[in-house]
């Protein structure tokens, strides 16, 4: 994994290599705040919040999960990739296949990462794995990824 491999290339990767190596199905989960863009009505001057007819303000619009609010997605970071993981029930239990919840936070080796982010992406694996959740934080170093874990 060079250093110049962009995120979306270097995710799919590790997308890829769970979904070969444990059957898993992965999606992306990107998480954020999209804010409205202010009015730029000839009679706004100040860019701020206008009353002209033609401009309705509109509300900010949270996507990912664990991110309905400010103050949850700052204290639970949600993993980049998250989706199911199969799962067999033994005989006992029918033996029916059943999908485990499976998340996975990616980091890059010698990536920074605000100690805020840390925290909440350990919390995030916590609250899931208390629950029979399988929740990973993994660190990718350069070279194949079936050697690292």
């Amino acid at each position: 994994m060079g250093s110049r491999m962009n995120e979306t290339s270097f995710l799919t990767q590790v997308k890829m290599h769970y979904q070969n190596k444990l059957g898993a199905l992965l999606f992306r989960n990107n998480k954020g705040v999209l804010y409205p863009d202010p009015c730029t009505h000839p009679s706004n001057k100040k860019r701020g919040r206008c009353k002209c007819p033609l401009y309705k303000r509109g509300r900010p619009v949270r996507f990912g999960l664990c991110n309905e609010s400010p103050a949850v997605g700052k204290e639970f970071r949600s993993a980049d990739l998250i989706g199911v993981l199969p799962y067999t029930v033994e005989p006992e239990d029918v033996g029916k296949q059943i999908g485990v919840f499976f998340s996975v936070e990616v980091k890059k080796a010698g990536a920074r990462v605000p100690k805020e982010h840390r925290e909440g992406q350990a919390r995030w694996a916590k609250l899931l794995n208390s629950e029979g959740a399988d929740a990973r934080i993994i660190t990718v170093t350069e070279g194949p990824l079936e050697k690292q874990w």
